[in-house]
């Protein structure tokens, strides 16, 4: 007979019971008043076997930090334990303020997944979290064609997630080049821009094409005079890691010499 006490909160799940079955003699018994759970084994071998139970919470308070007490066996030698924790794809833990890291080293650490060793089987365990953020990854390439006093631009991202494949983007537009723009390929305008809007939201395809995720063309003037190492912008996308570069194609800049160098990088 094995004893197993159950914490509090805690609802033993009946309809999947202790596995495997093929070990028990019968189904468990909980006492009401000590929640101790007794299970009748059916298993006389000598050395380590593996018994699985389910069961489910319904705390009243479900925002961080959540303390869950564990089931645990009764007269039983303590060589530790280990805790997995899963969490959904909207949320990624984070580190409690206190530390109990003597007792438990971690094993897997992910956003949404994480396992500790504990040294001593723990009586609860304590949870934090916060909305996922996954860390957002872009490669830019831009290319500029000079044709009289206008740049026409197609600029081309690549977007890498820690996460899932990113289904949302937003672009900072270069005010001048807000009424020029147009998305070519990879997404579509969550809505439609207003005259002169600088920021534009855009849901990403969720299979990209092959130039890249995300093609915008767009369009900005060149001063009348310009200025050695004048400064002109394109389009960055706000919140990731950027990595870009630019390719002119501009005979009037090989014959007067080049004199505009990109922002936004």
């Amino acid at each position: 007979m094995l004893a197993i006490q159950l914490p509090a909160g805690y609802t033993f799940d009946e309809s999947v019971g202790v596995q495997p079955s093929a070990m028990l003699q019968g189904p468990p018994v909980i006492e009401p008043l000590t929640r101790i759970a007794h299970i009748p084994l059916d298993y006389s071998k000598p050395g380590p076997f593996k018994l699985t139970m389910e069961g489910y919470y319904a705390p009243v308070d479900v925002g961080p930090p959540l303390i869950l007490g564990l089931p645990k066996p009764q007269g039983t030698l303590d060589r530790g334990a280990t805790v997995t924790i899963q969490l959904p794809e909207n949320l990624e833990f984070v580190a409690p303020k206190s530390d109990d890291s003597v007792e438990r080293e971690i094993i897997t650490q992910e956003p949404h997944r994480l396992s500790w060793s504990y040294r001593r089987y723990p009586s609860k365990v304590e949870v934090h979290w916060q909305p996922f953020r996954s860390e957002l990854f872009v490669r830019t390439v831009a290319d500029l064609a000079v044709a009289g006093h206008q740049v026409r631009v197609r600029q081309r991202f690549w977007f890498e997630s820690s996460g899932s494949h990113p289904r949302k983007a937003v672009l900072q537009v270069p005010r001048s080049s807000a009424d020029s723009l147009q998305l070519k390929e990879g997404g579509a305008l969550e809505w439609p821009l207003s005259r002169g809007a600088t920021l534009c939201p855009v849901i990403l395809e969720p299979n990209p094409g092959k130039e890249g995720p995300l093609v915008v063309d767009y369009v900005f003037a060149i001063p009348e005079n310009p200025a050695i190492g004048q400064t002109s912008q394109v389009m960055v996308p706000l919140d990731a890691r950027r990595n870009a570069r630019s390719r002119l194609d501009s005979p009037w800049d090989r014959s007067h010499g080049n004199w505009w160098v990109l922002g936004g990088t």
